[in-house]
Parts: structure tokens; sequence; C-alpha cells
């Protein structure tokens, strides 16, 4: 029987954080639920749950006690530890669950990296693959290409508003995977292996040529001002600026209503036909912007070598900006920075009003994150912009 939503119970104490994952795990494709009570969960288990996210630390039952509840009950979950403790507590209490018989597929220490969380939750979808070696377990590169042959490439979309006036600038569009069987393939499972098999550039045809289809009307209406895409492995193309411009035509989209991201890493592979890419690319008038900016080769030379108009702040950096001093430096220098070279700066991973009303005090431009609105498939993206229309400005649920 094909299941295509799994079920997933997060158990934390943490009422914010389990949102946030539980909001994760549906983006990815499971059908969440949350407890914040380990008495409730006792309850509430039953052997339907396909993935238990697990906290080791709350004031009622710890989850030690938690784990051998689940052993006792001959639980078949996958199990995912999440705790505040050292990487020595979490790898003890991950040895414990194995030897009782569990599942461990991953553990995550809090603050949780939600791209870390992600590619656990990934793994963790597909459980025909699961062994207590996770990082063994993926698609492979002929399940991938029969992906694209068979249409089973997706795209979501995730706004990006103005901090200005709370206006919706445009949507990052992003592949989904489903799998007739396994369901839902995280992105930092298939992205790597489309890089690594040469099947990146027919997945980015893919994602482009739906943002186009899907997005063309919206664009028509003003409902958004511009759509962005993801096209790092792509540099060394030559014939990648024509063969774009050529796309846009063909859904009646003008070059201006393009945004290109591409990765800092991606830059350092061939610096003279990146450069030449670029170059023709950011002529034609398509835009440009260096993505996850901060985690890579972030220096002064890049941002002046190369003809961006845009910097993209990485979301590592933004969800901690309210309460870590380093975060919050880079993210200030960064606005800075891009304020000085005349490029616009967008932050990802807003989470929290507070994450949103610092970035809108210091002059950011752009913001997108769960906050905001998470990723979603195109009917649902347009039901969000509807929405956001009516009232002429993004307004915190």
């Amino acid at each position: 029987m094909v299941r295509l939503a799994p079920k997933l119970l997060v158990v934390d104490d943490e009422e914010a954080l389990a949102a946030t994952v539980s909001d994760l795990a549906e983006e990815i494709g499971f059908c969440p639920s949350a407890t914040s009570s380990p008495e409730e969960f006792k309850q509430l288990y039953n052997h339907e749950y396909d993935v238990i996210v697990l906290d080791l630390l709350m004031p009622e039952v710890d989850g030690i006690e938690l784990i051998r509840f689940l052993a006792e009950a001959d639980c078949e979950a996958s199990i995912v530890l999440m705790s505040g403790f050292d990487a020595n507590v979490l790898q003890a209490a991950t040895e414990l669950a194995r030897a009782q018989g569990l599942r461990v597929v991953g553990s995550v220490r809090k603050p949780i990296r939600l791209d870390e969380l992600e590619s656990i939750l990934g793994r963790a979808a597909n459980p025909e693959r699961i062994d207590l070696h996770p990082e063994s377990s993926g698609p492979t590169a002929e399940e991938l290409k029969t992906a694209l042959e068979e249409g089973q490439l997706h795209v979501f979309y995730q706004p990006r508003i103005s901090l200005e006036d709370g206006s919706v600038v445009g949507l990052e569009a992003l592949a989904r995977w489903r799998h007739p069987k396994h369901g839902f393939f995280s992105p930092s499972l298939f992205i790597p292996l489309a890089e690594q098999t040469g099947l990146i550039e027919p997945l980015t045809d893919v994602v482009l040529r739906k943002a186009c289809g899907q997005c063309g009307p919206w664009l028509k209406e003003k409902l958004i001002s511009e759509v962005a895409v993801n096209m790092s492995a792509q540099m060394r193309d030559l014939e990648l600026p024509e063969a774009i411009l050529s796309t846009l035509g063909e859904y009646g989209l003008t070059a201006s209503q393009l945004v290109i991201e591409i990765t800092e890493t991606a830059l350092m592979r061939e610096l003279v036909k990146s450069l030449d890419v670029l170059t023709r690319l950011r002529m034609k008038g398509i835009l440009l912007a260096i993505d996850d900016f901060g985690t890579g080769y972030s220096t002064m030379q890049q941002l002046q070598r190369y003809p961006f108009n845009e910097i993209k702040i990485d979301k590592s950096f933004v969800k901690n900006v309210t309460t870590d001093d380093e975060s919050r430096a880079i993210v200030d220098t960064t606005i800075e920075l891009g304020r000085r070279l005349g490029m616009r700066v967008v932050a990802e991973g807003v989470e929290s009003v507070g994450a949103l009303d610092y970035l809108r005090s210091r002059g950011c431009d752009m913001a997108q994150g769960f906050f905001i609105a998470k990723p979603m498939p195109a009917a649902a993206a347009e039901n969000w912009l509807r929405s956001v229309e009516r009232i002429g400005h993004f307004t915190p649920a």
C-alpha cells in the first residue's frame, strides 16, 4: 500500500519548538502531531506512528524513561532524539535506545539546526531504507532519473516579503520529490545526488519550467513581481544564459522577473566560467542572488568580482539573531555591507516575530521563513497570495 503521508509525533515540552518541528515535518510530507506531556504521550502512543521525535529533557518524565516505555511496547517507529545536553549524553541515549531494540535514525542537539533535522527526517520518511547506519540510506541515481522521466518532481513555493511595508515581493521555487512508493524524499538527499550524478541540469530545468508555468499567471496579475530559482551547479555551462532566456520567452516572462540564486561554494569551482555566465545573465536583465551568505567563502572580493543584485543571509544566523551575539553581528554586518554595495538583502529562515522585528529595525530589505509561510504546493501558494492581496500586506497570524 502506498503511504504518501507517514505519521509523525513530536514529544517536547517546548511548544514553540514542537510547532517548528511539526511544520518542517509537514513540508517534507509527514502528517505531524505534537504533545508537550510525556504522560499524554503514553496515552496517545500506538503503533500507527512511523516516526517519533523525542526530547530527552522534560519536566514530568525524562526521555530515558520514554525510551524504556517504547522498548517495552515493541515500538517499530523510527526515533529521532533531541536534547540540550552535550554530545556525550546524546550519544549514550542513542546507544541505550538501540541496545533495547529501538530504531534510532538520528539525533540533534538544541538549539536545533533545521537543515540537519530536515536531513534526518528525510531519511525517516523512507522506512524501507533505514538501518542503524542512516548515512547509507537514500534514493539511487536510477530512481532519480526515473522520477525526472515520470514527473515525480514537484515545485513548492515559499513567499518573500518586503520588510518595509509587508508586501509580497516574490516566491522561491523549491524542488520536492514525491516517490510513488516511499513518499517524500528530502531535498538534502536528492539534490546532492543530482549534482554527483549529472542529473542536476535536467532537475533544474524541470523546476524552472514548472516555476515559469505556475508563476506566470501570478506575475501577470501582479500578485508577485519575481520568482527565484536555485541554479548553483549550472554556472559552468556557457550556454546557460541563452537557454534560460529561451525558456522565459516560452512562458511569456521577462528577464527581470527571474532571480537566480547561487551558493558561494559553487562559485569557487570554476571561477572564469562562473564569471562569464553570471555576467551575461546579468547583462540580459536576470537578477542574481548569492545564497547562504556567510557559510562559505564570504569576502568583499567575492561580492566585488561578481555582478550580484542580492545577498541572502543564511538561516543559521537568522534563526538565532535575537539570542546569539555572534549571529547578530553577522546579520548586522551583512545588512550594512549590502546597503553600502547597493544590493538588496534577504534574510531566510525567519521563525519568530522577534527575528522579523529585529531585521526590520536594522533595515533588511526582505525576509522569508516559516513565520511568514512555509513552502507550499502551487494551489496553496496561490490561496496564500490572494489572502494577502485582500489585506494588502502580510500580517502575522
